[in-house]
């Protein structure tokens, strides 16, 4: 597979399809979770404005966790980064780590429900499953935008770059991006029919952990891109994934001792 459009012109503006994918995913995410309000107990506007807010944490805890992993060359650029405002916007502008995007929603999501005194569980169980349906979308666009690529590859399902300003031009991939975004897509679809049963937002939650942590972590064996921090022969994500797997099987734990308490 051959992808040379990252991005498309609209009325003589450049349009990058990574942005495309994210604004669609967020739409589509945002309107299955407020479609879930009713039947979760909790109002749509909750679920909505929370969504929103939570799409803002996403922005800068995204940001922020790219900053820290990548400040040694940062600080080795600096030079060149602050000499223009041109510069800075461009270094800024480009970069994001999903789990520090995860981490600033769940925060943000966090004073919201304290704030205005919303049941987390509920609200919980209206947008969990509307995680890896947004994140799917974002994986795509990161396949469209040549990020977070893969190894070199030359196996069944490889692909190759030929206009990406991020991944290596001419040379077969292995498709990170689109094996994440399927297990995402297979994720949603499977808490979709979870929810079903299943009403306990906590429990979706730690099902979402479990399952996504446990992907994420093997496909980080495949990413070729450099800019993501290795300790102890681990990815900064690996290393995040193994907490967020913990703490699914802790959460999980809690959750089943409640129910059967009650």
């Amino acid at each position: 597979m051959r992808i040379i459009f990252p991005t498309f012109t609209v009325f003589g503006h450049t349009v990058g399809l990574y942005g495309v994918c994210i604004v669609v995913g967020l739409a589509i995410g945002i309107l299955v979770s407020v479609a879930y309000a009713d039947t979760c107990g909790i109002g749509r506007d909750d679920v909505f404005y929370s969504m929103l807010l939570g799409m803002i944490g996403v922005l800068i805890g995204g940001k922020l966790l790219y900053v820290l992993i990548n400040l040694p060359t940062i600080w080795r650029l600096r030079d060149a980064i602050f000499a223009s405002a041109e510069n800075f916007a461009k270094a800024m502008g480009s970069g994001f780590v999903f789990y520090g995007g995860l981490i600033g929603a769940a925060a943000v999501v966090l004073w919201y429900i304290k704030k205005f005194r919303i049941d987390a569980s509920r609200l919980l169980c209206a947008a969990v499953p509307s995680i890896p349906l947004i994140h799917s979308f974002g994986r795509l666009g990161c396949f469209m935008a040549g990020c977070c690529y893969g190894k070199p590859y030359d196996g069944v399902l490889s692909v190759v770059f030929t206009r990406s300003v991020g991944a290596p031009n001419g040379v077969k991939l292995f498709p990170s991006q689109l094996m994440e975004m399927a297990a995402l897509a297979f994720i949603f679809l499977a808490l979709v029919l979870v929810r079903i049963r299943v009403s306990d937002g906590w429990r979706l939650l730690s099902y979402y952990a479990l399952s996504y942590s446990a992907v994420r972590f093997l496909l980080e064996f495949m990413r070729g891109d450099g800019e993501r921090g290795i300790y102890l022969g681990l990815s900064t994500s690996q290393w995040i994934s193994i907490l967020l797997f913990v703490a699914g099987v802790i959460l999980l734990v809690r959750r089943t001792k409640t129910k059967e308490a009650a």
